[in-house]
């Protein structure tokens, strides 16, 4: 029994084990970002079936909720001491360098080419953060809720990327620090037949004060994110760019995490952009739920 919970593992390495609190941004780097407010603030987005259930449409947003601690502050507490303090710090201290090197490249010291090795430290450091960002969204005990699996969790911890990820490097020009994320499964029936495995997908995009990573893994197939080409630097798995790109404005980097239509066209049912007037019953909208979080400075 670990601290009253006889049933409880960790959420990466799968093991029982003493409970910590990992934070979603490494406090080791609060040392090369920008000042990060006092407060930060929590919304939820996302798509579900319209009444007819023939499409999907946009969810209502969900109501705003202020948070008064520093976005740096958000932690999870389904991380075991031993993932926390190794491989996970491990990883944080090793990309903190090549993030202060971006950083210093955004604000007028040079462009910076990535190397095969920096470009597999970041992306692995990018997937760490959006996994324990979706941990702290869907709160301790509430697993059931999230698109990644206690497998790739575990892969993850031993080094190996998940497969079809893609991690995107843009820049803007500000000291906003955020995270945007948004996730969901796609079937080609609904509800799913038995035999079939639904698409999972989920992408991230986080803001390091005029660093912006964006992350997207799973079953997206050829997305892309809807930026200009000049406004990207393809880290993974084709290290492509040089950084900085061209500047993206605030709004475009919002609206390509938080803008599902073109993802949800892959799927037979048509999107229609009208919006969700009711819902076909609690199973259609869990499985194509897309929650969003993000903190950013008012």
């Amino acid at each position: 029994m670990v601290n009253g919970e006889a049933s409880w593992t960790c959420a990466f390495c799968g093991r029982p084990g003493q409970r910590s609190k990992e934070h979603v941004l490494a406090q080791c780097l609060e040392e090369i970002l920008p000042e990060a407010p006092a407060t930060h603030v929590v919304y939820g987005i996302g798509v579900g079936l319209n009444v007819t259930g023939d499409a999907y449409s946009p969810m209502p947003t969900e109501e705003r909720r202020t948070t008064r601690k520093k976005i740096l502050d958000r932690v999870t507490r389904d991380v075991c001491t031993t993932c926390n303090s190794g491989w996970m710090g491990a990883l944080d201290e090793a990309a903190k360098p090549i993030i202060a090197r971006l950083l210093d490249a955004g604000r007028g010291a040079g462009p910076e080419r990535l190397s095969k090795s920096d470009a597999r430290i970041l992306t692995s450091w990018a997937v760490k953060t959006a996994w324990t960002n979706e941990l702290a969204n869907a709160g301790d005990k509430q697993r059931e809720l999230l698109l990644t699996t206690q497998a790739e969790r575990e892969a993850l911890g031993r080094g190996e990327l998940p497969s079809r990820t893609r991690l995107w490097l843009a820049r803007y020009e500000g000291t906003v620090i955020e995270i945007a994320q948004g996730h969901g499964l796609r079937d080609r029936h609904s509800p799913p037949l038995e035999c079939e495995t639904p698409g999972r997908y989920i992408g991230t995009a986080m803001n390091l004060g005029g660093v912006v990573f964006l992350l997207y893994t799973g079953e997206v197939g050829g997305f892309f994110p809807d930026l200009g080409q000049d406004q990207l630097a393809m880290v993974w798995p084709n290290v492509l760019g040089i950084f900085p790109p061209r500047a993206a404005t605030g709004e475009e980097l919002r609206t390509v995490v938080t803008s599902f239509g073109h993802w949800v066209q892959a799927h037979p049912r048509p999107y229609d952009s009208a919006g969700v007037a009711e819902f076909i019953g609690p199973r259609p909208i869990r499985k194509q739920r897309l929650a969003s979080a993000a903190a950013h400075k008012a």
